[in-house]
């Protein structure tokens, strides 16, 4: 390590994702990361996740900064995420959070405050690959004229939905389902492009997981459609499933009085293979970008280093928090105010 380096010890919450993706990272990232360990707060690991786990146990009563750990990596279910990143909060400790960060708008309005003077980042990949940036920049130089129309489609079944697994992810107290897996992304996405978004209607509904989720548990919801709006884009259309049958659909659409713009992923990775079309009504030629096919987890580790940089330079970002703190209040106006049918009426944007 080069002299005046600073050495960061960087702990994980979550024995999956958070494993998956970001273990590997911080190893290759030695000498200048150094993975601090796992981090449990309310209690041991369960007995199952044993094998996975190599490395240091931190658990309740121990001080995270008394242990030398400089920042955390969240990636838990997100009604446990909450009461770990408050605790971050409390203890001054810098935290990377991963989608949709929290459930309330309590605690995510405490983290929007705390990211003023912490840095605290999130996992939204969508503003950090080429399709997205492109199609950003072309709005900022109204490229194809004012926007008259935004309409977007996800849908592609989940791992848990596929193979029917009772799990956090397709549980409503847990945080599971379509806004976890899917609608925080568009949602993020779209405040980042057209500034703060607005719901005006639509429908929210579980009935493909109630049909099979065994027991008492409430089902969360697997398929919405919505009508938003938001400034610098008056008519948003967003039909969202993560357990609907057949092949996956990704597709934004935004059209205006000058031209429109395409971005369609056909695979079932959420960022890898994203492709940009624009076409335009005067004489600018058409544009197309595609992200390159890369390790499923590169984005990940493009906000992870960012993260990690931010802590030597003691860089706070509080407009990415207070961003995925509007998702939240969002997500959550969405849940309360969007029509609940037993059966889902036609799926489209």
């Amino acid at each position: 390590m080069a002299k005046g380096t600073r050495l960061l010890r960087i702990a994980i919450a979550g024995s999956g994702y958070g494993l998956r993706a970001y273990l590997p990272h911080l190893q290759r990232r030695q000498p200048h990361v150094r993975f601090a360990g796992h981090w449990r707060p309310y209690g041991d690991m369960p007995t199952r996740d044993a094998p996975a786990l190599q490395g240091p146990l931190i658990t309740a009563g121990q001080g995270l900064h008394a242990l030398g750990v400089d920042g955390v990596i969240i990636a838990v279910p997100p009604a446990v995420a909450e009461g770990m990143a408050l605790t971050c909060v409390d203890e001054g400790m810098p935290c990377f959070l991963e989608k949709p960060v929290v459930l309330s708008d309590t605690a995510a309005s405490a983290l929007g405050t705390a990211a003023r003077a912490l840095p605290v980042a999130t996992g939204y990949q969508f503003p950090g690959t080429a399709s997205f940036r492109a199609l950003k920049t072309l709005i900022e130089e109204a490229a194809v004229g004012s926007i008259e129309r935004v309409s977007v489609t996800w849908s592609v079944q989940s791992w848990a939905q596929r193979n029917r697994v009772h799990g956090w992810k397709v549980l409503a107290d847990m945080g599971g389902g379509v806004f976890t897996t899917l609608g925080c992304h568009v949602l993020h996405a779209l405040d980042w492009l057209f500034g703060d978004v607005r719901f005006q209607s639509g429908w929210v509904s579980n009935a493909i997981t109630r049909s099979w989720l065994p027991g008492p548990d409430r089902a969360a919801n697997d398929t919405a459609v919505l009508n938003l709006s938001a400034g610098g884009a008056p008519d948003i259309s967003v039909a969202l499933s993560n357990a609907m049958d057949g092949p996956p659909l990704h597709r934004w659409d935004v059209t205006g009085d000058r031209g429109r713009m395409i971005i369609e992923n056909t695979g079932w990775d959420y960022v890898s293979g994203l492709r940009l079309n624009a076409s335009f009504k005067d004489a600018r030629r058409d544009i197309a970008v595609s992200d390159v096919k890369t390790d499923t987890y590169a984005p990940s580790w493009q906000r992870l280093d960012g993260f990690c940089a931010a802590i030597v330079q003691h860089h706070c970002d509080g407009d990415d928090m207070l961003r995925a703190g509007r998702v939240v209040a969002l997500i959550n106006m969405i849940d309360r105010l969007a029509e609940k049918p037993q059966s889902n009426p036609p799926f489209m944007a």
